[in-house]
């Protein structure tokens, strides 16, 4: 009796294990709540702080990326991945930064999709000293 129902948990754990990694994952751009960029930046390079929540725990921050629109205008792009399934509905901060490299002398342009509506982009500029 003890091997059968050892036997038909681990079946229902396989089971489970299985029906787990068919749930849909989707790699998804989100907005943030706040993104650090000084007015002024000495040097080539400068490091940009972003935060926001996700709406819930299916929500997984995946990796933030830098995109270059224009010679000096920056789009920043957080992508996150939300699997389906069950979720705790419950606020899930995040938080990450990405570095912008070979900066010339001058001013430059950040975007960044606002998390309060997905339609709604910030700009900041930022000027780059000798």
């Amino acid at each position: 009796m003890k091997n059968f129902l050892f036997i038909l948990s681990v079946v229902f754990c396989l089971k489970a294990h299985a029906e787990y990694n068919k749930l849909i994952k989707a790699l998804i751009s989100v907005g943030v709540d706040q993104v650090d960029v000084p007015k002024k930046v000495k040097g080539p390079s400068l490091e940009v702080k972003f935060s926001g929540q996700f709406p819930n725990s299916c929500y997984k921050y995946k990796e933030a990326k830098l995109i270059t629109n224009k010679a000096r205008h920056f789009e920043l792009q957080v992508l996150a991945e939300m699997s389906s399934g069950m979720c705790l509905m419950v606020l899930t901060p995040f938080s990450g930064s990405v570095v912008i490299d070979g900066l010339k002398p001058g001013r430059h342009t950040l975007s960044w999709l606002e998390s309060e509506s997905a339609k709604t982009r910030q700009k900041r500029q930022f000027l780059v000293l000798k």
